[in-house]
């Protein structure tokens, strides 16, 4: 006859008196639950906890059983990153979960939850983005954070974008993968004339009941444009996440100057799924509001200007700043970076505005605009490194707050 050996949890239950008695936000309360039942090493600990959640505090819901392994799995599952940790914990519960209980590797789950917290993804959501794998097509390299903690919605986080102004950043892309609009098509029977303009499909039936042909080839040819335009910064992105952070998702390589080789990027692209070509490779390059991208000579070779999280020598050579540059945040992340000054964090440099407009549209991006004016010739002249990338957006390795001249 088994008999059931008796387990002293008075510790863990007045730890867990404590805990609720502080009115904690329910995030911190969760992690802080996780914790305690992941230090005691019984099999039974969780189902202890719950019952014991349940009965001294009956009137607060999600202390069940399975809330409680939920708790000290989401710890266990981050215990060790304090960077996600924080990402996560600025999330609501239920996409926790979500994340938590998908097949998912680590790497992908720090994506979604940053994707989540941009996007305020719900539930529903963030299920689909998961079950259509957004994260091979959408980048979040701007939103990168540059403090330790990385923490998106408290004092101890501070973001930064790559110093230049992209007005398609402006619209979420999440709005492109959920707006059916983005997707829709009429389908027609009778025969279509080709645009002089653009030179794609033009004739549309008269639906409004206008009888110009002229206007409705026109209207024809601006949507042509339009969904050319949405085709190329889903590509951009996708570029921009293979050239500058996971050349894996293309099925190729880089060489130790980031370049890449254009014909077996191409063939990685299609692969994944997406159409392209050397024309619109070339377009997409050429036409991108931020110049994040550079062929060779012979447009036989590709890589990414700047802003890598991958160890590559893009070949920046030492350039003397002006006197002021311009770091462009949102206001929320200030008290972070007074503290700590300017990180590059993942990415090999911070990236930095040489005008005062540029900044501030970066920082818009992030919430409530505020601009740090940095005195980039005296960082020079102790001793600091600057370079400029070939799109115009200056770099260094890090910016002490004592160079901070002034915030607005």
């Amino acid at each position: 006859m088994n008999v059931r050996k008796s387990i002293d949890y008075s510790a863990m239950f007045a730890e867990l008196d404590t805990l609720v008695g502080e009115k904690l936000p329910q995030m911190e309360m969760y992690y802080e639950i996780g914790r305690l039942v992941s230090e005691r090493q019984e099999k039974g600990a969780a189902v202890a906890a719950a019952e014991y959640l349940q009965s001294a505090f009956p009137e607060t819901s999600g202390f069940s059983p399975r809330s409680l392994r939920r708790m000290r799995e989401f710890y266990r599952a981050y215990a060790s990153d304090s960077e996600i940790m924080n990402e996560a914990m600025s999330l609501g519960w239920t996409q926790n979960i979500v994340i938590l209980e998908s097949d998912l590797t680590m790497q992908e789950r720090s994506w979604y939850i940053r994707a989540a917290l941009r996007f305020s993804w719900s539930k529903s959501v963030l299920v689909q983005q998961i079950t259509t794998a957004a994260h091979l097509s959408l980048d979040l390299a701007e939103e990168m954070c540059y403090t330790e903690e990385n923490e998106l919605e408290s004092s101890s986080s501070q973001c930064n974008g790559d110093g230049s102004i992209d007005a398609a950043n402006e619209t979420p892309v999440a709005a492109f993968l959920l707006d059916p609009q983005f997707f829709y098509r009429r389908v027609h029977a009778g025969p279509l004339s080709v645009c002089r303009w653009c030179g794609r499909a033009a004739e549309i039936a008269d639906e409004t009941g206008q009888s110009d042909p002229i206007e409705r080839k026109r209207r024809m040819c601006m949507e042509n444009q339009r969904t050319q335009s949405h085709s190329d910064i889903k590509l951009g992105r996708f570029l921009s996440l293979v050239l500058r952070h996971d050349p894996d998702a293309a099925g190729i390589t880089l060489d130790e100057h980031g370049w890449a080789d254009v014909q077996e990027l191409l063939a990685g692209v299609r692969r994944s799924g997406r159409q392209i070509s050397m024309e619109t490779l070339e377009r997409i390059v050429r036409e991108n509001n931020k110049q994040r991208y550079s062929f060779n000579a012979d447009h036989t070779k590709i890589r990414a200007n700047q802003g890598h999280s991958l160890q590559v020598d893009v070949e920046l050579t030492p350039v003397k700043p002006p006197q002021y540059l311009y770091h462009g945040t949102a206001t929320r992340f200030l008290a972070a970076i007074r503290q700590e000054g300017i990180k590059k964090m993942s990415r090999q440099y911070v990236h930095l505005s040489s005008d005062f407009q540029t900044a501030t549209e970066v920082g818009r991006r992030h919430g409530q605009p505020v601009v740090i004016t940095i005195s980039a010739e005296a960082m020079a002249y102790d001793g600091a490194t600057f370079y400029l990338s070939e799109n115009g957006v200056w770099l260094c390795e890090y910016v002490p707050p004592e160079y901070f001249c002034a915030e607005g």
